[in-house]
């Protein structure tokens, strides 16, 4: 699951490309759902590419832990960030996260404990680490355990 807006920044482009690779290097065909705003041709063609690709719009922020509820992992693979506050809502919901491994995001990811980081823009990285979700529930379930404790910190306000 993806929830951002939909522009380069946010590393959509990273992520769709990800799926691809998934696809055309391990014949592993994933169910991608995508929430956010500002869907342009380019975005719309490039997940038209992808079989298993749902775009849902804009997610209302009062009906996140309903949709968190729906998935296993969010995937973050945004660019830069001051904080990223969904993954932060992620992990409050139970749901691990796989992060761009940067300063904002590796400040409340620990790589291996309530998510994963992957390198900044690439997306056979990524792609590996998504594969490792899909082929360890059981890790996914321990990445899992750790998500509500992980956030403890951070405050509401």
């Amino acid at each position: 699951m993806y929830i951002s807006s939909l522009i380069e920044s946010k590393g959509i482009f990273t992520l769709l490309d990800s799926v691809k690779q998934l696809y055309l290097k391990k014949g592993i065909e994933l169910d991608l759902t995508i929430f956010g705003s500002e869907n342009t041709d380019l975005l719309k063609t490039k997940m038209q590419e992808l079989n298993n690709t749902k775009y849902l719009g804009v997610a209302k922020n009062d009906h996140l832990p309903y949709i968190f509820n729906d998935f296993d992992v969010l995937v973050f693979p945004t660019k830069r960030e001051s904080l990223g506050l969904i993954g932060l809502e992620a992990l409050a919901c139970g749901i691990p996260v796989i992060g761009s491994d940067i300063p904002s995001i590796n400040s409340y990811i620990k790589h291996n404990f309530n998510g994963l980081l992957f390198e900044l823009e690439n997306s056979i990285d990524l792609m590996n680490k998504i594969e490792f979700i899909l082929n360890n529930p059981i890790e996914c379930k321990r990445l899992q355990s750790n998500t509500r404790t992980s956030v403890l910190n951070f405050k509401q306000s």
